[in-house]
């Protein structure tokens, strides 16, 4: 694995408001016809981006096993 970190998405406290999405350089910050948000880890580089972005604090980084 040629990660360190990944995010980790709560959707609990997830208020749809899509600023990971719109700051993933990637586009692996996917979104639903419903306005749910999930990750597409197959491509995800971890930087951690969406999870600094993130104002409701639902995304967390947490290390790859």
């Amino acid at each position: 694995m040629w990660r360190i970190k990944r995010p980790d998405l709560d959707n609990s406290k997830c208020t749809k408001c899509h600023l990971c999405w719109l700051f993933c350089p990637e586009g692996v910050v996917r979104r639903g016809s419903r306005g749910e948000v999930w990750i597409v880890y197959e491509f995800c580089k971890g930087c951690g981006i969406c999870a600094e972005v993130c104002a409701a604090r639902a995304i967390t980084m947490v290390r790859e096993v």
